[in-house]
């Protein structure tokens, strides 16, 4: 397989190795994040996700944890656990461990957008297709949102594997 890139809402994409290639068992994903930005709050029912940190610094949301990651620290998420991520305020650069068939929704999403747009509903329904079910989409893979999970008294600081 030759990897290939594409933009995904501001974030450079390359997909080093298809669930394809991997037997339908994981995707790697190396993203290029602009400053301030990660996806919803969502899940994966069925596999579990990891993040590598190759640059700049990242806050995690795992279920009711807070991870800070910065360069060299992995994050792994756990199938069904409700998470999310934002990169810091310089540009960040990590490789994810995704869930198979997880590069189809990132691309299709994409080429949507492209083409003239894509609506919340499309974007869940192309995510759930996929093995994403997005829990809150007030935040969506936008700058400059704001986490939720900052403010909730139950929160717990963890660390990254490292």
């Amino acid at each position: 397989m030759t990897p290939y890139t594409f933009d995904f809402r501001g974030t450079s994409m390359t997909v080093k190795i298809s669930s394809e290639c991997a037997a339908g068992h994981y995707t790697v994903i190396e993203m290029n994040h602009p400053p301030l930005v990660g996806p919803a709050l969502h899940i994966h029912p069925t596999h579990p996700e990891s993040f590598y940190v190759l640059e700049g610094e990242y806050t995690f949301y795992r279920g009711s944890e807070i991870i800070e990651a910065k360069a060299g620290d992995c994050v792994s998420i756990p199938p069904r656990t409700p998470h999310r991520y934002k990169d810091g305020n310089k540009c960040g650069r990590v490789i994810v461990l995704s869930p198979p068939t997880l590069e189809r929704y990132f691309k299709a999403v994409s080429e949507r957008i492209a083409s003239g747009g894509i609506t919340l509903e499309e974007e869940k329904e192309i995510a759930s297709r996929y093995g994403q079910h997005f829990l809150d989409m007030s935040a969506k893979w936008e700058p400059n949102q704001t986490l939720e999970l900052e403010h909730d008294a139950d929160v717990r600081r963890s660390s990254p594997v490292t």
